[in-house]
């Protein structure tokens, strides 16, 4: 049931941002993701594969990937480029709830009433596209909400280590230089 609300948003998303195939391309991930949620055996399996600590690497440079791409094009002020980038962070939480044992094993309580109010913000967002005199700004402003919600929950849900924290701050700083960006790696020398 986790899988549902995530995936509807994908869907909306994706066909207000780019139409029936991009629509249609959201239907058939959410259906995938489904599919494998009901097929998946539920005993738990023992995790300490490559594949594990590759794919939680790229999650802990997933900030810096948006990163890059929002730098790219234009800075995530184009409808696409944010509805492309709600999609990529709609599908990759998704993945974890259909793939990780305990999804929201790092979620606490004052994570989710923050996750809770971002969340209550997009719907609010939406909402304005009844009292509004231009529905199309204010759905295009529910989709940056949503990106904005999706990517906490996210990142919300995986425990906190100093190892993540790490590989994040590793990886922002290999893309500080590509996007003109300078991180303050050492403060106290200024």
């Amino acid at each position: 049931m986790l899988l549902l609300v995530p995936g509807i948003l994908a869907v909306a998303l994706s066909y207000h941002a780019a139409g029936i195939a991009a629509g249609a391309s959201a239907l058939a991930g959410v259906i995938l993701a489904l599919t494998f949620v009901l097929c998946r055996e539920r005993t738990a399996v023992e995790r300490s594969g490559p594949l594990d600590r590759s794919s939680e690497i790229g999650l802990m440079a997933l900030p810096a990937a948006l990163t890059v791409y929002f730098a790219f094009n234009a800075g995530g002020f184009f409808p696409d480029s944010t509805g492309f980038g709600t999609l990529v962070v709609a599908y990759i939480l998704m993945a974890r709830i259909a793939l990780v044992e305990h999804p929201f094993e790092g979620f606490t309580r004052p994570l989710q009433i923050a996750a809770a109010a971002l969340v209550l913000y997009a719907l609010w967002t939406l909402l304005s596209v009844f009292s509004s005199e231009a529905p199309e700004r204010a759905l295009l402003e529910f989709n940056r909400a949503s990106l904005y919600a999706l990517a906490f929950v996210l990142f919300a849900s995986v425990p906190r280590t100093s190892q993540r924290l790490r590989w994040m701050v590793r990886a922002l700083a290999l893309e500080a230089p590509a996007t003109g960006g300078q991180l303050p790696l050492a403060p106290h020398l200024e």
